[in-house]
């Protein structure tokens, strides 16, 4: 890990400091990687359905949320980034 005068960089430098050096992007990616596991295995265990309120594309997305809510949320989102892409 690199340090500088105010930090040490990693994966909080990215968030607190607003570093984008390679050393703070890496840092951040493999703990939202990390994160992103953690709900997603919540979610396993709950049946498939995100232990959440709000059941959107986000949670298909971030939780790996099987629910129809989800599923129908993402379909209309992926239908629409295609038609964005087309015109």
């Amino acid at each position: 890990m690199r340090t500088s005068e105010n930090f040490t960089h990693g994966s909080s430098g990215y968030v607190n400091y607003g570093c984008g050096c390679e050393v703070c992007r890496e840092g951040h990616r493999i703990a939202m990687a990390q994160a992103r596991a953690r709900r997603r295995a919540r979610t396993k265990d709950n049946g498939g359905i995100a232990p959440v309120l709000v059941h959107n594309n986000s949670t298909y997305t971030n939780w790996g949320c099987e629910c129809a809510d989800c599923a129908e949320d993402h379909a209309l989102k992926a239908l629409n980034s295609k038609k964005v892409a087309s015109s």
